[in-house]
């Protein structure tokens, strides 16, 4: 009796102190977890290929350490999501270029963070369905991210358009003073034609006389010039090119007139 009672007793202690190696295991395992999602993120983080590759690998070896901490652990819920992180790891070790290998940290990061609520959950005896209300705060915290992403660029949009408008309205008025300006300078050409046409007619008119009077039979063939312009003709061209046209107008009137003295015979 005396030594069935020793044996319960031998069994009793041998089980609970199974059941704290085991406690410990997970206690350890879920501390070693950390390295893993921080030597992945510095991976992430890295501005060039070969820290990218290194820091994925000291992930993957923390990773290792990890999975032979829960050989001794019954976390069930760490299976699936430190197996699915170790594939991801090594295919981040030895990616084909700098953006694949950022993918599969990003991949290996998202089951890491899986990793680590499972282990959560199994060192302080949370039931299974705390994974689901855990599940539904990430959703709602990504939905809440998100909508302030998208208020921000519907900020940066509302700033857009008072720019678009801004400049809309500063060309408006730009084109209305330069329509002014345009304006004034074809009241300005109508004054210089009406002015240039009636001297050159007052010129024409005056060799015409000089030749009456030197009663040059060649007086007739001195015809008026073809100089008076239309307004549409103005609208074509500025102020400089209007005062041109009047010149040539007149130097062709007197190379005209100087033509026809020297043919000009008593």
């Amino acid at each position: 009796m005396k030594q069935s009672f020793v044996l319960c007793l031998f069994c009793i202690l041998i089980t609970k102190s199974y059941g704290s190696f085991a406690t410990d295991d997970c206690t350890d395992a879920q501390s070693n977890s950390s390295y893993i999602l921080s030597h992945a993120k510095r991976a992430l983080n890295s501005d060039n290929f070969e820290h990218q590759t290194y820091y994925a690998d000291r992930s993957l070896q923390a990773l290792q350490k990890t999975k032979s901490l829960l050989g001794n652990c019954s976390c069930k819920e760490a299976k699936d999501p430190i197996y699915e992180a170790e594939i991801s790891l090594k295919k981040a070790i030895a990616p084909k270029d700098w953006d694949q290998g950022r993918f599969y940290t990003k991949k290996a990061i998202e089951h890491i963070d899986a990793l680590m609520n499972a282990m959560y959950n199994c060192t302080s005896g949370v039931p299974t369905n705390v994974e689901k209300s855990s599940e539904l705060d990430t959703t709602q915290e990504q939905l809440l991210a998100k909508q302030k992403e998208l208020e921000a660029q519907q900020a940066a949009l509302k700033k857009q358009q008072e720019n678009l408008a801004k400049e809309m309205a500063k060309q408006k008025e730009i084109a209305a003073e330069n329509a002014k300006k345009r304006a004034k300078e074809l009241q300005t050409q109508k004054q210089h034609r009406q002015k240039m046409e009636a001297a050159l007619a007052q010129y024409e008119n005056a060799i015409k006389a000089v030749y009456e009077a030197m009663d040059c039979k060649d007086a007739k063939a001195m015809v008026l010039s073809n100089y008076k312009r239309m307004e549409e003709d103005l609208t074509k061209e500025g102020i400089d090119q209007t005062k041109l046209y009047y010149k040539q107008r007149a130097m062709a009137i007197s190379q005209k007139a100087l033509e026809h003295l020297g043919n000009c015979t008593q």
